[in-house]
């Protein structure tokens, strides 16, 4: 009707959560599970990949740092681990007022020390002597 004020069209975005990587490798590339956006068919959306190396793949396209997606489309993220054992790398996902976080947790290595060693090791900011009994 004439003179009525009409309501802003609100988009309707939904991003599953990605699942979290625990005990990977370090330094090596790894992928997300992929997740399936439910969205207003009418709108088209745009994500960008961010933390360190992170891209993104839309419907098995080609990887890359931004893309467009909607309705249907489904996602994937991959990026680099860290190279530190026991280290979290967070990749996040941003697509309108969304932000998806993506976890890669490098597996823990054990300190090895060779025997007959006399030496400092620096772990964490202490210093100990490690010697040959």
């Amino acid at each position: 009707m004439f003179g009525e004020r009409q309501r802003p069209l609100e988009k309707f975005l939904s991003i599953p959560d990605f699942n979290s990587l625990v005990d990977q490798d370090v330094n090596t590339l790894v992928e997300s599970n992929e997740v399936t956006v439910t969205a207003d068919n009418a709108w088209v959306f745009t994500a960008l990949a961010r933390g360190g190396d992170a891209e993104l793949n839309v419907n098995g396209a080609g990887w890359t740092k931004d893309a467009a997606f909607r309705n249907g489309d489904t996602i994937k993220l991959r990026a680099t681990s860290s190279s530190i054992s026991g280290t979290e790398t967070i990749i996040n996902l941003y697509a309108q007022s969304i932000n998806k976080q993506w976890s890669i947790t490098t597996i823990l290595l054990p300190l090895f020390i060779p025997f007959g060693s006399d030496s400092l090791i620096d772990a964490n900011g202490q210093t100990f002597r490690v010697q040959e009994a």
